[in-house]
């Protein structure tokens, strides 16, 4: 794996969550990897390392196509949701990290704050 994704876990945990949606997909529709090969042309031997939880290699997006297509899938199908946090503004996404320094007792209290301010009712 390239250095840079072992900074955090997030990459390696989203790969195998990756590989075991594909896997269950396979298993879900009877394909083996010998019949998915013969589908798509790829060799099984790289399908078999590209789903292998003991390598953290996948396939590209191309390859990840390829598959899709032969199963009738979108690739979203074979992508599971993320386990961070998704923020489309990055403002927003470096507000949220500062947040979450927060002690949970704290948040509480500034919620219950904003819900008497606001008159809206927070959880």
């Amino acid at each position: 794996m390239k250095r840079y994704l072992t900074r955090s876990p997030a990459p390696r945990t989203y790969i195998h969550r990756a590989k075991g949606a594909v896997q269950h997909i396979l298993s879900q529709r009877g394909i083996s990897h010998v019949s998915l090969s013969a589908g798509t042309g790829i060799p099984r031997t790289t399908l078999q390392r590209w789903l292998s939880t003991n390598n953290d290699g996948f396939m590209t997006v191309g390859d990840a196509v390829v598959i899709c297509e032969y199963l009738g899938i979108s690739i979203h199908s074979m992508l599971p949701e993320p386990s961070w946090t998704v923020c489309n503004d990055q403002g927003r996404a470096a507000l949220l990290r500062e947040v979450e320094k927060i002690p949970e007792e704290h948040l509480r209290s500034l919620l219950s704050c904003y819900a008497v301010i606001t008159a809206v009712r927070t959880g």
